[in-house]
């Protein structure tokens, strides 16, 4: 990937696609390296006017110090990266942001809008079809749900995403899912259906 990145002769689509990958693959375990790895995509990106790599650097920075607990700086590149993707109507990178900033806001707990920049990355992935974001979603709405006290929201909610889990047949976050459901059932005393 360094190779086809070096390679100038090689077209920038490329290139961006190979450092873009470099960044990632430190994700789990080297923070500083992906920052600047991001930070060259950022820049070929800027000079080969390329907006969606362009927002993708500012994503990968964003996660990479939301790991590090740099909450403030990362909310800054999410919403950077979320203008540039709607700038340019990339569907699924606003998913992305919105999903990431709803996560900011669980952080900060402010469930009201952590649920609505949820529902905002829900209605993107329910257009552009990605069933396992659909189901993300569901998921996290559901939490914020039972957070809240609305147990029938939370249901209703992991109940959509238990569907969809098991229609694309991803078994470890079925059982996660279904404890959650009996765990509220529980919370609404309605024994048996927590047993079941």
């Amino acid at each position: 990937l360094w190779k086809i990145y070096n390679n100038k002769s090689l077209g920038d689509t490329n290139r961006l696609n190979a450092i873009e990958a470099i960044a990632r693959s430190y994700f789990s375990n080297e923070d500083d390296t992906v920052i600047i790895v991001a930070k060259q995509e950022l820049e070929l990106a800027l000079i080969t006017k390329q907006k969606k790599y362009e927002g993708t650097a500012h994503y990968i920075i964003g996660v990479t110090l939301m790991n590090k607990g740099n909450s403030a700086e990362a909310m800054q590149k999410f919403e950077k990266a979320l203008k540039i993707y709607s700038d340019i109507n990339y569907k699924k990178g606003i998913g992305g942001c919105y999903k990431s900033i709803a996560f900011m806001y669980f952080l900060r707990s402010n469930l009201p809008k952590e649920l609505d920049y949820n529902f905002k990355a829900l209605n993107i992935y329910e257009e552009i079809g990605s069933k396992k974001n659909v189901a993300y979603c569901y998921n996290v709405i559901a939490e914020s749900y039972r957070t809240l006290s609305d147990y029938s929201k939370a249901l209703e909610y992991y109940i959509k995403a238990s569907k969809i889990r098991e229609e694309t047949g991803e078994k470890d976050l079925l059982k996660g899912l279904y404890s959650n459901i009996g765990k509220t059932y529980q919370l609404q005393s309605n024994y048996s259906k927590a047993m079941e």
